[in-house]
C-alpha cells in the first residue's frame, strides 16, 4: 500500500467554499484576526439573520454584530492555555489557523 500525505490548504478550502473569508470584517480574538468561518456555521448564522426585506447588506451587518458579541464572550479551553482554541456561546469553536488567525466553526467541522 502506498503512503501518501494530503494537505488541504486554507486557500483551497476558501476556493472550494468550505471556508468563508471574513478577514476584512475587522473581528479580533486574542489579538489575532478572525479571518475564516466554516460554511456550516456560516449557513446557520446567515439563516438566523435573514432580513425580511431581502437586503443582503443589512443581513451581513447583523451577522457581523452577532459574531462580535459571541467573540466578546469567548472562553479559552482549559486544555489549550496557549490560545489555540476558544469556545464561544452556542458551542462555536474558534481554532487557530494556518494563516495566523482564527477560524470559527461548529464542533463537527473540526
Amino acid at each position: 500500500m502506498d503512503d501518501f500525505i494530503f494537505k488541504y490548504t486554507d486557500k483551497q478550502a476558501v476556493e472550494d467554499g468550505v471556508l468563508v473569508d471574513v478577514a476584512d470584517w475587522g473581528m479580533f480574538l486574542n489579538e489575532k484576526v478572525v479571518n475564516r468561518i466554516s460554511i456550516n456555521l456560516w449557513g446557520e448564522l446567515k439563516e438566523s439573520t435573514k432580513d425580511k426585506s431581502g437586503d443582503e447588506k443589512k443581513q451581513l451587518i447583523a451577522l457581523r454584530g452577532i459574531i462580535l458579541e459571541k467573540i466578546r464572550q469567548a472562553k479559552i479551553t482549559p486544555d489549550n492555555p496557549d490560545g489555540y482554541m476558544f469556545i464561544l456561546p452556542d458551542n462555536i469553536w474558534a481554532v487557530a489557523n494556518e494563516i495566523g488567525g482564527y477560524t470559527l466553526m461548529l464542533p463537527q467541522d473540526y
